[in-house]
């Protein structure tokens, strides 16, 4: 296949080179004349404008700065759109505001052409290497056509929904990102440990980025289908467990710390990878939780919970509760 690429910073270029090992034929754009240079030693060919890399293309990948980058790049006078023919895609996997991609979007269709936006998470060395998160916003149809070169750029694709999700969802990561690593790096000053407890664990991981020697991820197997001061037990983690997924960055000592806070609440601790422990509790306990507020949703549309027994109620318990 043909594909363009607009934008070969650290991120596009890394990008772009993997798209080549994928046996596909790159021709790209940038502003720097080194990061044309770079791409045709990697086995791509250079534009002289986005207009151009449309032209030779049959998706194109936007990876700029931010909105107004995006709306020249795709819109502008020689931009993509002006370039591609009616039925390929704009690809746009910057980071830029949900409205911006919307009405990009909403213009590139008006021309007949197909749009996806597929914003990234994680570092530059995940793009080096293909392992890429990917946050999809678009239809069904557009994110199967452009899977295969989206699997060579990234190793986790989430379709979150129409356009405009996938840039909320990325704003949201990069929030939390910020919150996490602001916390993490505040406590170092102190020499404080820091953990979490939520219950995924690689994600975490992945928006730190570089996470430090005193971030210890954990994840207490406790609490109920309540929420609230109400809620409160004393012993909540007496005879739980508790794992954990420190990082290779992680120091032995923080480790140690954090068990021993654990283990003083009568937590039964135990060591695990992140990626072994979110394949674990995506089968013992989200999908049990999906399970039961799908059921929940399919009987509610049915409209009648007449003659449910106990063993309905046993199995709806879940989505029943209020955490």
């Amino acid at each position: 296949m043909q594909v363009g690429f607009v934008g070969l910073g650290l991120m596009g270029l890394a990008m772009a080179r993997n798209v080549i090992k994928g046996g596909h034929s790159v021709c790209g754009y940038d502003l720097q004349g080194r990061a044309l240079e770079a791409l045709a030693d990697s086995g791509g060919s250079a534009a002289p404008t986005p207009a151009a890399v449309g032209e030779r293309s049959r998706i194109v990948v936007v990876m700029v700065p931010n909105d107004a980058d995006v709306r020249e790049a795709v819109l502008g006078e020689q931009g993509i759109s002006a370039g591609l023919a009616a039925g390929d895609m704009v690809l746009v996997m910057s980071t830029i505001s949900p409205g911006c991609t919307i009405e990009v979007g909403v213009r590139v269709k008006d021309r007949g052409q197909r749009y996806l936006e597929a914003p990234v998470t994680r570092s530059t060395q995940h793009a080096v290497d293909g392992e890429l998160g990917i946050l999809a916003g678009g239809s069904d149809e557009d994110l199967a056509a452009a899977r295969e070169i989206l699997e060579l750029m990234g190793s986790d694709i989430t379709h979150c929904g129409a356009v405009g999700t996938g840039a909320a969802m990325k704003l949201v990561n990069n929030m939390l990102a910020g919150s996490l690593s602001a916390c993490v790096q505040e406590a170092s000053r102190c020499a404080a440990v820091v953990f979490d407890v939520g219950s995924v664990k690689a994600p975490v991981i992945d928006a730190l980025g570089e996470p430090p020697s005193n971030f210890v991820p954990c994840h207490p197997i406790a609490g109920s289908e309540r929420h609230g001061p109400s809620a409160a037990q004393a012993d909540l983690f007496a005879g739980r467990t508790v794992v954990l997924t420190p990082t290779e960055a992680t120091s032995p000592e923080a480790v140690v710390e954090v068990r021993g806070y654990w283990e003083a609440v009568g937590g039964d601790v135990e060591n695990d990878t992140a990626a072994n422990h979110d394949r674990r509790f995506a089968l013992l306990s989200h999908l049990p939780h999906l399970v039961a507020v799908a059921f929940m949703d399919v009987v509610g549309r049915a409209g009648s919970f007449a003659g449910a027994g106990s063993g309905f109620r046993d199995f709806t318990r879940i989505a029943a509760g209020d955490a």
